[in-house]
């Protein structure tokens, strides 16, 4: 996953929650996060 600014990226897939962790140290949850959201989202050629 290249990126500049993005750490990781980790979807749960039950709670429909996507946590992003930045290069910064800040991770952030987003809810109500449709799967094909975060599908794209790994498979996107730049993340950030």
């Amino acid at each position: 996953m290249p990126s500049t600014v993005i750490s990781f990226i980790h979807y749960d897939a039950k709670k429909h929650t996507l946590r992003v962790g930045y290069l910064s140290g800040m991770v952030y949850d987003y809810k109500n996060v449709p799967e094909e959201v975060y599908q794209q989202m790994t498979q996107a050629y730049s993340k950030g």
